[in-house]
């Protein structure tokens, strides 16, 4: 039977908002707490080859994951992710020699055919991969059929939509699914990551609910929404969503007690942050680093401040530049 699950991205994405700065006993905590709640599945962090982390879900090697699982945690039910190019593929075992199998790939569009490549490695070293090109909302129909076919071809485990500029709307996402759903191969699974520019996340959510499917479907969420530029889908509102709408049974209670014992903090350090900046990223279809920087202008009208991103250039607008941003800062408020 096709079903919809939730995997929650906290420590990963919501790592965005404190710097993966999850220490020991917090990211137990919400393992566990986010497992015994019957959330389906868990992203732990990122593997990078940054080195030095202490007290932050990111890792050097899937081995350092293991202290922060306590041993009646079920390790099928574990993700952790790879920027491309952020990470060295021979630094990673066999799949038969690790406890964390499943590795879902980000990687941006001008990426595209080397991270295949990438993923391919990743496969035949026995991992469940999952693919989630960034950006998906500057991807032409013609790319977009390009990248279909090719992840046809490659058969990963699974395909996540990832709306890295907050910008797609109910409409979008219903027609995107459609068409993921109609081209991609039925054997793999597909996810959807939301981010909440436009106040969209969770309409987007319950598209996908009234959807009939063929596949397992995937939907990313973190608790409290906390995450990168204008936040996530949050997990409170998706679980009890789904609790109400398919007989879902998550322990929201239990959910609730570790966003208010380990991410409220945050969740108030961040949530103060207007929006409007991440509004003018997602029409816009810019990075939200760009509002990121921007922020920091309070004085700047709203007119000003869309001109800016308009004048991103193209080939700027899913890649940050911080000399592009200051330079046209620069420009357009003398």
């Amino acid at each position: 039977m096709f079903e919809i699950k939730i995997l929650d991205s906290t420590l990963r994405d919501g790592g965005y908002a404190n710097n993966w700065c999850f220490d020991l006993k917090t990211s137990k905590s919400i393992i566990s707490a986010l497992y015994f709640s019957k959330i389906d599945f868990i992203e732990v962090g990122f593997l990078s080859d940054e080195r030095n982390f202490t007290d932050k879900t990111k890792f050097n090697l899937l081995s350092d994951i293991n202290q922060i699982v306590d041993d009646n945690i079920d390790l099928s039910k574990l993700y952790v992710m790879i920027k491309y190019s952020d990470y060295d593929i021979f630094n990673l075992p066999n799949a038969n020699k690790t406890l964390i199998k499943n590795i879902r790939l980000i990687f941006k569009k001008h990426q595209c055919n080397y991270a295949l490549k990438y993923a391919r490695i990743l496969i035949d070293k026995g991992y469940n991969v999952f693919l989630n090109p960034t950006f998906y909302a500057n991807y032409s129909k013609y790319e977009l059929e390009l990248l279909i076919a090719k992840v046809n071809t490659l058969m990963p485990h699974g395909f996540t939509l990832v709306d890295s500029t907050g910008s797609l709307d109910p409409i979008n996402i219903d027609k995107n699914f459609e068409l993921l759903n109609k081209e991609i191969n039925g054997k793999i699974a597909l996810g959807f990551h939301f981010h909440d520019n436009l106040n969209n996340a969770f309409s987007n959510a319950k598209i996908l609910v009234k959807k009939k499917l063929s596949r397992n479907l995937f939907i990313d969420s973190t608790l409290m929404g906390i995450g990168r530029g204008a936040g996530n889908l949050s997990t409170e509102c998706i679980s009890q969503y789904l609790n109400t709408h398919c007989n879902k049974n998550y322990n929201t209670d239990l959910i609730s007690q570790i966003s208010n014992s380990c991410i409220k903090s945050i969740y108030n350090n961040t949530s103060n942050l207007n929006k409007t900046w991440y509004y003018f990223s997602a029409v816009n279809k810019c990075h939200p680093d760009y509002a990121k920087y921007l922020s920091k202008y309070k004085h700047l009208s709203t007119d000003k401040l869309n001109a800016i991103f308009k004048a991103i250039p193209a080939n700027k607008k899913d890649v940050y530049d911080k000399d592009c941003i200051s330079t046209l800062f620069s420009l357009m408020t003398k």
